[in-house]
């Protein structure tokens, strides 16, 4: 069963620990269903976050999907070529959104590792394969395109009801690589990862440059 609006009209920080355990469906141009487990995840809390794209109520045509009505993906692009895929929460008009950070890969893992090898030579272990931003995006071939897609009964991009994730196994950390915000924000525990999955991208109690 599919995620409902009410579901991420929530707070941010809420949502991010409730999404763990859930899984995250992209359906193929060929009708093809490929999936993951969600296994790790930020929050970014808005106008107040320094570390938010809309930090300070910031507006642009790149950033205006978190703006949107719960369940609104939000992707953007780094270096030209890595894309990071969010999803809006909370409420139309105040611009938080969690970014899932990466999967444990649960269908059409063959699709999922080609999709990365297109710019590799070497093999890649299947807990590793969406075990990253811009990793997840590019097995589950998620692209600009998919910018302001509504992921509510949606037939291309959904979440389903997964597995039950108890608080006692999930670690809080602070995000990754946004040392640039200032110590107070960047110290913040808004990474929620669960415990042990080895698909985790970055070692817990680091910061490490995993993308």
């Amino acid at each position: 069963m599919q995620l409902s609006r009410d579901f991420y009209s929530r707070p941010c920080e809420t949502v991010s620990r409730e999404l763990l355990g859930k899984t995250l469906v992209r359906i193929i141009d060929n009708g093809v269903r490929i999936s993951g487990k969600i296994v790790e995840i930020e929050a970014y809390l808005g106008v107040v976050d320094a570390a938010c794209h809309a930090y300070q109520g910031k507006i642009t045509r790149w950033n205006e999907s978190m703006y949107k009505i719960p369940g609104t993906v939000y992707v953007y692009q780094r270096f030209k070529k890595i894309h990071c895929f969010n999803i809006s929460t909370d409420q139309e008009g105040n611009p938080s959104a969690l970014l899932i950070r990466a999967l444990e890969p649960i269908e059409g893992i063959e699709y999922l590792k080609a999709n990365r090898m297109k710019d590799r030579t070497n093999d890649i272990r299947t807990h590793l394969i969406c075990a990253g931003p811009g990793k997840l995006c590019k097995a589950m071939n998620i692209d600009l395109s998919m910018d302001g897609v509504d992921i509510i009964n949606n037939e291309r991009i959904f979440v389903e009801e997964g597995t039950h994730v108890d608080d006692e196994d999930i670690v809080c950390d602070p995000r990754v690589r946004i040392d640039y915000c200032g110590q107070e924000w960047a110290s913040k525990r808004l990474r929620f990862s669960i415990k042990k999955n080895r698909s985790v991208s970055v070692p817990i109690g680091t910061r490490g440059l995993a993308k």
